[in-house]
């Protein structure tokens, strides 16, 4: 399969390249291994003020020229430099002019003594139980780690009715149980808890950088993330250090016009 651009992420960024990209008579494909699209904007826009004003990029109807590869994961290179996705069940290959990153942001836990204990699970598992897999949890929560996000999830958790044991960075952490956890030790002091949300915050996911062997990608001071790491590889979003919803999206459009640009160049 050959197109011009291939997008890697179907997160905020990668639909606003693929939208401004979709203006042009180009063959665009776009891979993300979830089973829609969306990224992970579908469960961090509870951490949002007002998400519901990027619900338009999500909502958006895709060109029918466009091909659309859910629940597929980018997992190796060939020979030739085209990239190959797997859904589980059968390899495709994927040939083009352009790759275009916007792979996002992988959560860092933040870890402490009893970290490995059941029930003990990074904010981004938590909110993919809670928003996306609807999953019911107790009401005793303990909040650990450096994540400012994680004082705004606290805050909604509080708002609902849960009740939480917040941590400081300055106390001493641990938590114990049997089968698995069953109290939050801080400063020695015992408080039951049903699970713990930690985090200790966010990096760039360069796995496409990663596959095509570019090793400026795994420098990950925001200077250091310019929009190309080579003549064919492309970055967008929060996989080249934006931070904000907001941001992500003009860092999809302003790469999508560049690509634009450079492939006119080239007669493309």
């Amino acid at each position: 399969m050959k197109y011009d651009v291939c997008i890697v992420g179907a997160g905020l960024s990668g639909l606003a390249a693929l939208h401004t990209l979709s203006n042009e008579s180009l063959r665009v494909a776009i891979v993300d291994d979830r089973s829609e699209i969306g990224g992970n904007f579908l469960k961090r826009k509870w951490l949002l003020d007002e998400p519901e004003r990027f619900n338009w990029l999500v909502e958006k109807e895709i060109s029918d020229s466009v091909d659309v590869y859910l629940n597929h994961e980018a997992i190796g290179v060939y020979a030739d430099e085209s990239l190959g996705i797997t859904d589980q069940l059968s390899l495709k290959q994927i040939q083009a002019e352009v790759y275009l990153q916007c792979t996002g942001l992988r959560e860092l836990p933040y870890l402490f003594d009893g970290w490995q204990l059941p029930g003990v699970i990074t904010l981004d598992a938590f909110l993919q139980l809670r928003l996306i897999e609807q999953v019911n949890f107790p009401h005793h929560i303990g909040i650990v780690g450096q994540n400012p996000l994680l004082e705004i999830a606290a805050d909604k958790l509080a708002s609902e009715g849960f009740n939480l044991i917040r941590t400081t960075t300055e106390q001493s952490v641990q938590t114990v149980g049997n089968k698995q956890v069953e109290y939050l030790m801080l400063d020695g002091e015992p408080y039951p808890v049903d699970i713990v949300i930690t985090s200790k915050g966010y990096i760039p996911v360069n796995e496409l950088a990663h596959l095509y062997k570019k090793p400026d990608a795994f420098d990950y001071r925001p200077q250091n993330h310019p929009m190309t790491l080579s003549e064919r590889i492309y970055r967008a979003g929060q996989s080249a250090a934006v931070t904000t919803p907001e941001l992500s999206i003009q860092s999809g459009q302003r790469v999508a016009k560049e690509i634009i640009s450079n492939l006119q160049k080239e007669g493309v």
